[in-house]
């Protein structure tokens, strides 16, 4: 009935559903509603400047995704604190983004839960990490634009090696 950050856990579900390591249990009543675009502050963390629409891996909680910087809004001077205008992140730079995913994942806003709104950004040829990042919201989705509008509710991130669904 319980259980404890440490413990290994086995969830038996009613239905038969179709999921694995890494998948996301929500609240029925509030589903988190999966996305393919999220909006970030990302600190870049590589000698190499970010390259926009370049692929990277995007780790948050269990899951690995295929990723690119769609945009980079604006740079923000640490000093200040002041939104300067959008261009390719350097080392240090901290800046204001959007994410492309290449397919829809369950994210939360790292204001509502630390872990599952927090990522790295991984390069794919060196397998360095380049960034890290906080989700901070999630752009309107053309195809249900009432989707993420909702902040209430529960979420559970399963990241052992036992089989999850989202509820």
């Amino acid at each position: 009935d319980q259980a404890v950050a440490g413990q290994s856990v086995t969830l038996s579900l009613t239905d038969e559903v179709d999921c694995s390591r890494g998948d996301l249990i929500a609240d029925a009543r509030q589903p988190s509603e999966p996305v393919s675009r999220i909006e970030a502050s990302l600190v870049w963390m590589s000698d190499e400047k970010l390259v926009p629409h370049r692929s990277y891996w995007l780790k948050v909680g269990a899951q690995t995704v295929s990723a690119n910087i769609d945009t980079v809004d604006a740079i923000i001077d640490v000093n200040t604190l002041a939104s300067g205008s959008g261009q390719p992140l350097g080392l240090n730079d901290i800046g204001k983004v959007e994410i492309d995913l290449d397919r829809a994942i369950p994210a939360v806003r790292y204001e509502q839960n630390r872990k599952l709104g927090g990522f790295i950004l991984i390069d794919k040829i060196s397998h360095a990490t380049v960034a890290a990042g906080l989700i901070e919201g999630f752009p309107s989705n053309p195809v249900n634009p009432s989707a993420r509008q909702s902040s209430a509710g529960s979420i559970s991130w399963v990241t052992g090696s036992k089989r999850t669904a989202w509820a």
